[in-house]
């Protein structure tokens, strides 16, 4: 577990809206864990620090995401090797979101101007 530590001015500048940032934060689901945030006093009670850490899943989130035929078809068409960048293509899939994903990832050659390489990194 890492931590790290913020310097705030106010506690006011955290809680300015109706619903604070650190509480959307809490418990977000991140490619290394989930995140914990919570706001910390000083020693000298004068100011406010922000602590971050995340806590380490067993399973990835990402693991769990599945590249379904439709997408691994259109990234085969595109040159990507799908066993060698599964991987890969599952965080990116766990990042972007399923609508975003399948908006971007399969980009027939076709439509790419003459030349260009694929937009997605082969594995190695």
């Amino acid at each position: 577990m890492q931590c790290s530590c913020f310097q705030i001015t106010t506690e006011e500048n955290i809680h300015q809206h109706d619903f604070p940032v650190i509480f959307q934060l809490e418990g977000a689901d991140m490619l290394a864990g989930i995140l914990h945030v919570k706001l910390e006093e000083t020693v000298d009670k004068s100011d406010w620090k922000l602590l971050a850490w995340t806590e380490k899943s067993i399973v990835p989130e990402w693991i769990n995401v599945i590249v379904d035929d439709y997408e691994t078809d259109k990234l085969e068409k595109c040159g990507i090797d799908i066993e060698k960048s599964m991987n890969f293509l599952k965080k990116g899939k766990f990042i972007l979101g399923e609508g975003l994903f399948k908006e971007l990832a399969p980009i027939p050659r076709a439509r790419s101007p003459k030349g260009m390489k694929s937009v997605i990194p082969q594995a190695t």
